[in-house]
């Protein structure tokens, strides 16, 4: 993958996260700006599209590949609750607005303004702590596991 260092912005970004999945991404990425004492900012990118829409209550959904989708609630722009991860069927208010790339691709809408994070905004959460994560928020169990927990 290749790794972009912002020196005026002090911060690390990652592009094509390293090969080996999201988990060792974050890793490599905590670890590499610990090394050279960069911080750390962790931003949902759920919020990030969230801002894009000025709806009293809607759901913000992503495609979690294997037909699934991540999603939160948010009501007045604010998340309620944490992100969580389940079939587009299973989502938890169908009467309730739906934007994002996955809900565009499971059509669950047909809003195709605001279906991705947008960058300025990634920006402002970060400049505010109020919207920083401190660790990775994994929806998903991992599929690897012990092996004495296989069955």
């Amino acid at each position: 993958g290749r790794i972009g260092l912002h020196r005026d912005l002090d911060d690390l970004g990652l592009q094509d996260v390293v090969q080996g999945g999201l988990r060792v991404g974050i890793a490599f990425a905590r670890t590499f700006a610990l090394s050279r004492e960069i911080p750390v900012i962790g931003i949902c990118s759920l919020d990030a599209i969230a801002g894009l829409h000025k709806e009293a209550e809607f759901i913000i959904a992503t495609d979690a590949r294997r037909k699934e989708i991540y999603w939160a609630r948010y009501i007045n722009g604010v998340r309620v609750g944490e992100p969580t991860v389940s079939l587009p069927s299973e989502l938890a208010a169908p009467s309730t607005p739906v934007f994002g790339e996955g809900a565009i691709k499971y059509n669950l809408s047909s809003h195709h303004e605001g279906a991705y994070p947008d960058p300025a905004l990634l920006v402002t959460i970060a400049e505010n702590s109020a919207g920083h994560i401190s660790e990775p928020m994994y929806l998903r169990r991992p599929d690897a596991v012990p092996t004495a927990e296989r069955a």
